[in-house]
């Protein structure tokens, strides 16, 4: 509840667009997991779709949810 795990996704996207020169990256979380999702959202990522049964975890298959963001789109990226 102190913005940690969404100053850490920022982190590691800064490193994914900055140092490593990737393009794309992609977060996917639970349908279930709203904190999750939340931090996505948070970072301005973009919806994408839903996966159906996609992961198995000990209670069963769970729906995930895919976000993701593009270098162009990424704030610290530009320049």
């Amino acid at each position: 509840g102190r913005g940690l795990v969404t100053r850490s996704v920022a982190a590691l996207v800064d490193l994914a667009f900055g140092p490593l020169g990737l393009h794309r990256v992609e977060l996917r979380a639970a349908t279930r997991n709203a904190r999750s999702r939340a931090v996505a959202e948070r970072l301005g990522l973009v919806h994408e779709g839903t996966l159906r049964d996609a992961e198995l975890l000990a209670s069963g298959h769970v729906d995930l949810e895919i976000y993701s963001v593009l270098s162009t789109e990424w704030p610290s990226a530009e320049g």
